[in-house]
């Protein structure tokens, strides 16, 4: 029994980290999606003084760099870019391709464990860890939302290892298009997107 709970935790960690890994990869692909629908709520155009076409376009063309690995240079359209700023770009570039790639194998392990848990007739005991899978992340994101300025200066110190995402608006101005506030929101469609699975995932698992 105690081996089978094991399992079980271990079963719905697993589920947490793919649902996780996918979701933000799927927020990665549809960034320029969520960007134009932003576009509609800032005011960059007076900041800037371009156009919401110009402004897509340059995200298009960063994100593009950013997601495709046979795009080895970056240059924008509307904004210059020091040395630094390209630096962290690149080093961003191979943080999405892990990610990417990291999610491609979640996929493998998420219908993986829905086949196990099938298969071992274990839909009845996993509805509690299901909940578990439904409620932590919406508890965390709570969490990040109130403090959101730690977290956003902490992710950023564990992932690179330099200073070269502070950017100074005056060398580098494509930050003023990429508020703070646009990442908490890619957060929060991390998760959305994440419930999602989960959701899929606990219905395929009650599928007679």
């Amino acid at each position: 029994m105690v081996g089978f709970r094991f399992k079980q935790g271990l079963g719905t960690l697993g589920l947490i980290i793919s649902g996780i890994l996918m979701a933000s990869a799927l927020t990665l692909l549809s960034a320029s999606w969520l960007y134009r629908l932003v576009l509609n709520f800032y005011d960059f155009q007076t900041l800037t003084g371009l156009s919401q076409g110009q402004l897509q376009e340059n995200f298009d063309v960063l994100m593009a760099y950013l997601l495709n690995p046979q795009i080895s240079s970056l240059k924008m359209p509307y904004f210059s870019s020091s040395a630094g700023a390209l630096q962290h770009f690149a080093e961003v570039k191979f943080v999405f391709h892990i990610v990417i790639i990291a999610a491609i194998l979640a996929t493998v392990l998420y219908f993986y464990l829905l086949y196990w848990v099938r298969k071992t007739k274990q839909v009845k005991w996993m509805q509690g860890w299901i909940r578990l899978a439904y409620i932590s992340p919406l508890v965390v994101l709570l969490a990040i939302v109130i403090a959101f300025d730690q977290f956003f200066v902490l992710f950023h110190q564990l992932i690179f290892n330099n200073q070269l995402w502070l950017f100074d608006p005056l060398v580098d101005p494509v930050i003023q298009v990429l508020p703070e506030s646009l990442f908490m929101l890619y957060l929060i469609m991390i998760i959305v997107i994440y419930e999602l699975l989960i959701w899929v995932w606990d219905r395929c698992l009650k599928i007679k």
